[in-house]
C-alpha cells in the first residue's frame, strides 16, 4: 500500500527532487490513479480511494487541522493559506 501511495502522491510534490519530472496536473494525477485502481487489485494489491491519504478534505477535517495551529507567524499564515486554498475551491473534489 505505501508503494501505491508513494506512486500516487510523489508527482504531485510541489518541490521535485533534483533529475525528476515537475509536478504534475491533477487530471493527470486521477488518470493515473484509475489506472492504479484497475492495475493493482490484479497484482494482489489493495487501493483504498476512502484512505485518508488520498480523500478529499472535508470541512471538518479542515476545521480541526486549523483548531491544531499556532498563533505564531508561521500559523497564521498556514491558516490563512489552508482558508483561502478551501474557499477558492483549490481542493480535490
Amino acid at each position: 500500500m505505501s508503494q501505491t501511495l508513494e506512486r500516487l502522491t510523489a508527482p504531485a510534490a510541489p518541490v521535485a527532487p533534483a533529475g525528476a519530472t515537475p509536478a504534475l496536473l491533477v487530471s493527470t494525477i486521477e488518470r493515473r490513479l484509475s489506472g492504479l485502481a484497475w492495475y493493482d487489485p490484479q497484482r494482489g494489491f489493495e487501493l483504498n480511494r476512502k484512505d485518508r491519504l488520498i480523500a478529499p478534505v472535508l470541512a471538518e477535517d479542515l476545521i480541526a487541522k486549523i483548531a491544531s495551529l499556532s498563533y505564531d507567524l508561521r500559523g497564521l499564515r498556514d491558516r490563512a493559506i489552508l482558508l483561502l486554498s478551501y474557499a477558492g475551491g483549490l481542493r480535490r473534489s
